[in-house]
């Protein structure tokens, strides 16, 4: 079975599409034969994230919409049997490359989240939910919050290498004069909601370290900004807390990886995501979108009375990497 998959590199996402991607794909590279089309300026050494059974083209292009043409082509020289497409803008660039090239493949699209105040990115994902032959979701929540394709979506938790995360996190970094609470993710405050975490640290009286770079560096700038990091592993681990200070995600995959690691984790009740990984509070604090007092006084409560760290590793373990791949497996199977 030929498997085409598309995924936007940096493209109107964050780093968690291409994390599950990677992890997911080296896995079923061994029963599938899979071509991996990255879109996006990336130079060629994003070759690394995957298996030596993994072939991997490029379509180098700043905006989604450019890759039609080129993923046209590709298409139609390599003649797919099914085509995985990520993010709604990406899916819906791929199935428009699937129709102009004539093919006849199956094609599967991944909801990772979106922004659901947006009336472009609403419509996206309802189209998909008619187009597609399968839609995958990444949580309970992405998948209720669009209308059309419900019957045929399944949601697929993101997946993750639990103990690759708890080795990367024994490397060394700086040291900290103070203990702190950290931010890991793109700088973005529409979807990030980085002014409402400003305001909740300060609020706290707690130290905030942040790791990651974007668009909206300004609005953390009196924090200890350390940068992006290929490891953020070690600096959740010195941390008193994880907060995730979100107006929307997907899933929120920063939360496995700090329970991973045994790291209590504040973070606000959006839409789809982090209700589902906490168990609605049972293994962390949450609290409404934009409520920097209410985020204030969880992260003085998680500090002073943290959770049981075996029970958080326990519960990331639920989120391996093994639970998707058999997910997606059985999917490929039955399309």
């Amino acid at each position: 079975m030929e498997i085409l998959v598309v995924i936007p590199w940096g493209i109107d996402s964050g780093a968690g599409v291409e994390k599950n991607s990677t992890l997911v794909l080296n896995a079923l590279a061994t029963d599938f034969s899979i071509k991996v089309v990255v879109v996006g300026m990336v130079d060629e050494s994003v070759r690394e994230n995957f298996n030596e059974n993994i072939e991997v083209d490029y379509i180098k292009v700043s905006r989604v919409r450019e890759s039609i043409l080129p993923l046209r082509a590709i298409i139609k020289e390599s003649n797919p049997d099914i085509i995985i497409g990520n993010i709604p803008s990406s899916c819906i660039a791929t199935y428009i490359a699937l129709v102009l090239s004539g093919g006849r493949a199956k094609f599967i699209s991944v909801n990772h989240g979106f922004d659901t105040g947006s009336f472009f990115d609403r419509l996206s994902a309802n189209l998909l939910g008619i187009f597609s032959d399968k839609v995958i979701a990444v949580s309970e929540g992405v998948k209720k919050s669009v209308l059309l394709g419900r019957e045929k979506t399944t949601v697929i938790y993101n997946a993750f290498d639990i103990k690759g995360i708890q080795e990367q996190a024994e490397a060394e970094i700086e040291h900290f004069s103070k203990p702190y609470v950290v931010y890991v993710g793109r700088l973005h405050d529409k979807q990030k909601g980085l002014s409402t975490l400003m305001k909740a640290t300060k609020l706290a009286g707690q130290d905030l370290v942040v790791v990651g770079d974007g668009e909206d560096r300004h609005v953390v700038e009196e924090a200890n900004l350390v940068g992006w990091k290929r490891n953020p592993f070690p600096y959740i681990k010195g941390a008193e807390a994880l907060v995730l200070s979100s107006n929307f995600e997907g899933f929120g995959r920063i939360l496995v990886e700090a329970l991973s690691l045994g790291v209590s984790v504040v973070s606000t009740d959006c839409k789809s995501g982090p209700s589902e990984i906490l168990e609605n509070g049972k293994y962390g604090i949450l609290v409404p979108v934009g409520d920097a007092k209410m985020m204030a006084d969880a992260i003085r409560e998680v500090v002073k009375n943290p959770f049981n760290k075996e029970e958080l590793i326990k519960r990331a373990e639920f989120f391996d990497v093994k639970r998707a791949v058999e997910s997606y497996r059985k999917l490929l199977y039955e399309i």
